[in-house]
């Protein structure tokens, strides 16, 4: 007796079973095999649904990863042509009890540990404690920046004798020369301008 392996309208084989009796099979046991066919076609289609599925995710994760990739050159390209046309500014930075002065090649202010696709220039930073650090990059020639760019993406840029880190609420930044202020990656305009944070402000449903 035989049962087709039937998915819809597509016959996927063949189920035979045979028996040394003749005439053993009656039509009760060929109803069941059929059955048994049928649960059997839409096992072996499920097992090729998931197979697929599978090697369309390893596919998206291996164009996310070479996407990650391309960023992260393209950051560090946008990184260095920066550090080479940059100038050094001067500037006043306000805080609620302190008043600091100085030359800068960099000052920035953190909520988060990242910026610009994976630099960690705040490892201190957590998004709810209500306070902010301002990370401060001192007069560091070109090459000097260079030099010290893996600080940026391994955390430990903190440890140069020229970056200053401040926890504050409120800072006020006051530049002597031009100096354009961005904001997640969007140019606002020149300063000077006032950072302040606002605990709480957002309640996150996880």
């Amino acid at each position: 007796v035989s049962a087709p392996l039937r998915l819809k309208h597509q016959v996927l084989g063949l189920l035979s079973l045979d028996s040394a009796t003749p005439n053993f099979f009656n039509a009760t046991h060929a109803q069941r095999l059929q059955a048994f066919a049928d649960q059997a076609a839409l096992a072996l289609e499920n097992a090729r649904l998931l197979r697929e599925t599978e090697r369309r995710a390893q596919h998206l994760a291996s164009l996310a990863e070479t996407a990650r990739d391309v960023a992260s050159q393209q950051n560090l390209t946008a990184l260095l042509e920066t550090i080479w046309k940059y100038r050094n500014k001067d500037a006043v930075l306000r805080f609620e009890n302190e008043t600091v002065e100085g030359r800068y090649n960099d000052i920035i202010v953190c909520n988060g540990k990242f910026l610009g696709g994976g630099m960690q220039v705040s490892p201190h930073s957590q998004l709810d404690d209500g306070v902010l650090q301002v990370i401060t990059i001192g007069d560091m020639g070109r090459l000097e920046v260079v030099l010290n760019t893996p600080r940026l993406y391994n955390g430990t840029i903190l440890e140069h004798p020229k970056v200053r880190e401040y926890h504050i609420r409120t800072v006020t930044i006051e530049p002597r020369q031009t100096m354009m202020i961005e904001a997640d990656g969007e140019v606002l305009g020149p300063g000077p301008v006032t950072v302040r944070v606002r605990p709480a402000a957002l309640r996150l449903r996880i």
